[in-house]
């Protein structure tokens, strides 16, 4: 991460604040004071000593010394970072919101960093507070444990401050809450509904089946959430485009949602654009996003209220999406509701919601959420995304509500050593047109390969999973590569990585399919490949 080369702002008449002063020392009086910490051995050993970032500032909150693991952070020397800020180092966006930078925007008032400086420098005690450091690159640098320590270098004031890195510890919090919690409540459901459905009397309700598959998909979304964010913080999330309707993410965001609302005793409006509007978007990550706001509407709405999820095409082509409900937000909240692990709940391991909506929206679909609040109006989160143009012809084609023929006459392969995912790809694509043969590991999936190609009429794609017994995928896709074969072979894996998509691609796959995945993003990703014709 690169540090960002704000201007210094030193030796200027006052500049106005919001929050911290934002008054500076000049570049002569930080040169001076540098030299004198660099004159004070044991306090640059002691920077030195922490493996976390750690600084010395001013009375001003200027940069005056720093340690070795600040600058490999961000990517900077030393004089890169005299004089400065912490905010404008690590890139904090609300850095340059006010002329006077770090400290003195509005935001800044829920910035722990800045707020256990202050408290230091006023009780002349340590201070600690917890901060959620964003960067300029827009993803969350870290979540921090801030110590805050008054420093008296030869009879001049200064603070030590240390940012200890907690993101891990705030990461398996989630974790926990989503596998202790939440998915284990749901895989408790599954067995629970599955039980009865195979009951020995017959009399099982018919649409226990409807609620198992309901429950699943809410299971496997729930985890699927987790690693996307995971996966986007460290830019290494996948997107799959494809024509969208706004009507049709809609209804299928109302019929998911609806038993919960129906359950808490809330109202669900949908509002759906008219004349339809289409777009190109990931529609996993687009329903996530819309997901995360919708749960957090319900959570402030009180019984009987209603929750209104709308689109809109917009004059210049984009489409947006709204939710709103009728409670405020106070404006202290606003201004933390998109920080990673921020709650108003105050629970471990909550908070990531609208962060992660937020995220997801900025930094892979192109877009930006923003938040308006009143006490008449109401709270309404809008979803804008960007505009997409003409959409693309080969997009069209792998619509979701293409043919159920699409893959007619289509000689597909499929390897996975788990008998359930191996007989629902198999059954989809079949569904789809193509004729489906199977294998339960590498080896077997080299052998069938091998003698198709022999016969003149080799598979037109292959489907190897990742991790089998006997052959694994990457050693399957490389044998087959060996032998001649130039079929084009998709990876099926759950490790949506940028060092596991590079790894299959060397091993002769060209692309991933990312497990688990649903019937039409499987037939959309293999249309892509079967050749011209085939159907």
């Amino acid at each position: 991460m690169q540090a960002p080369r704000l201007p210094l702002s030193v030796g200027t008449p006052p500049t106005p604040t919001l929050h911290a002063p934002a008054a500076r020392a000049d570049l002569a009086s930080i040169e001076a004071a540098s030299s004198r910490i660099a004159g004070q051995p044991l306090v640059q050993r002691l920077l030195d000593g922490y493996p976390e970032s750690a600084v010395v500032l001013n009375e001003q909150r200027q940069i005056v010394a720093c340690n070795e693991a600040l600058l490999s952070a961000v990517g900077a020397d030393r004089r890169d970072v005299l004089g400065r800020r912490l905010g404008e180092v690590l890139g904090c966006p609300h850095a340059t919101e006010m002329p006077g930078g770090c400290g003195t925007s509005e935001s800044c008032g829920a910035c722990g960093v800045v707020c256990a400086c202050l408290e230091a420098g006023r009780s002349k005690a340590p201070a600690q507070r917890p901060a959620r450091l964003s960067t300029h690159e827009g993803r969350a640098a870290l979540d921090a444990a801030v110590h805050a320590t008054p420093l008296d270098v030869a009879g001049e004031q200064f603070t030590l401050v240390v940012l200890r890195d907690v993101s891990a510890a705030k990461r398996r919090d989630v974790l926990e809450r989503i596998l202790l919690g939440d998915a284990l409540e749901m895989a408790g459901g599954i067995h629970g509904l599955a039980q009865l459905l195979t009951q020995e009397d017959g009399g099982a309700d018919p649409r226990l089946a409807d609620r198992i598959h309901s429950l699943a998909g809410d299971l496997v979304s729930e985890i699927a959430a987790y690693r996307n964010v995971a996966a986007a913080e460290d830019g290494e999330l996948r997107l799959t485009l494809r024509l969208l309707s706004a009507q049709t993410v809609l209804a299928s965001a109302g019929e998911r949602f609806a038993p919960t609302f129906e359950a808490a005793e809330r109202v669900l409006r949908i509002r759906a654009p008219a004349p339809d509007a289409h777009f190109v978007s990931d529609a996993a990550l687009l329903d996530q996003v819309l997901g995360h706001l919708v749960r957090n509407a319900l959570e402030a709405a009180h019984p009987g209220e209603a929750v209104t999820l709308a689109a809109e095409a917009e004059p210049d082509g984009s489409v947006s999406f709204s939710v709103h409900n009728q409670s405020p937000i106070p404006r202290g909240v606003r201004l933390q509701l998109f920080k990673r692990s921020f709650s108003t709940r105050g629970q471990a391991g909550r908070g990531m919601g609208l962060y992660t909506a937020r995220l997801l929206a900025r930094e892979y679909l192109g877009g930006d959420i923003h938040v308006e609040s009143s006490k008449d109006a109401g709270t309404t989160f809008v979803v804008s995304l960007p505009v997409t143009g003409r959409v693309d012809s080969s997009l069209a084609a792998r619509e979701t509500n293409q043919a159920p023929t699409v893959l007619r006459g289509a000689r597909i392969l499929v390897a996975d050593d788990s008998a359930d995912y191996r007989d629902v790809a198999a059954t989809r694509l079949r569904q789809a047109g193509a004729i489906v043969a199977t294998a339960r590991h590498g080896g077997e999936a080299v052998v069938l390969a091998e003698r198709a190609a022999a016969s003149g009429e080799p598979f037109h794609l292959v489907l190897l999973d990742v991790d089998m017994p006997v052959m694994d995928g990457a050693q399957a896709a490389a044998r087959m590569r060996e032998a001649g074969i130039q079929s084009p072979i998709l990876a099926l894996t759950s490790r949506d990585t940028a060092a596991e998509s590079a790894r299959l691609i060397r091993s002769g796959c060209v692309d991933c399919v990312l497990k688990p995945f649903d019937a039409e993003t499987l037939i959309s990703i293999v249309a892509g490949y079967v050749p011209a014709g085939t159907a």
